[in-house]
């Protein structure tokens, strides 16, 4: 099971993010790394007008608030990785 705001640790099976192109993202840090491969399509499919599906999931499945309003704001997967990348060294500063 994962520390509660963990950016390593694995969220529980049944939450994790299944992205539109068939992958999975399973933790914070594997979200960062996402970004990089993600295509524009996938990432505008979750990440629209309507919704920020990446935010919601930080935010239900993760249990980060904190980065969940930042990616709020993230509406590209170049500033959505930079958001997450400067959260986990925040963290690991901690």
């Amino acid at each position: 099971m994962k520390k509660k705001g963990s950016v390593r640790k694995d969220v529980a099976p049944e939450k994790y993010f299944m992205v539109i192109d068939g992958s999975t993202i399973r933790s914070i840090e594997e979200l960062a790394d996402a970004f990089d491969r993600m295509s524009d399509d996938s990432f505008f499919y979750h990440v629209n007008e309507y919704k920020n599906d990446f935010e919601t999931w930080v935010r239900q499945a993760c249990e980060d608030n904190g980065l969940a309003d930042e990616l709020h704001l993230a509406r590209n997967p170049d500033k959505a990785q930079i958001v997450v990348l400067r959260h986990m060294i925040k963290k690991l500063k901690k």
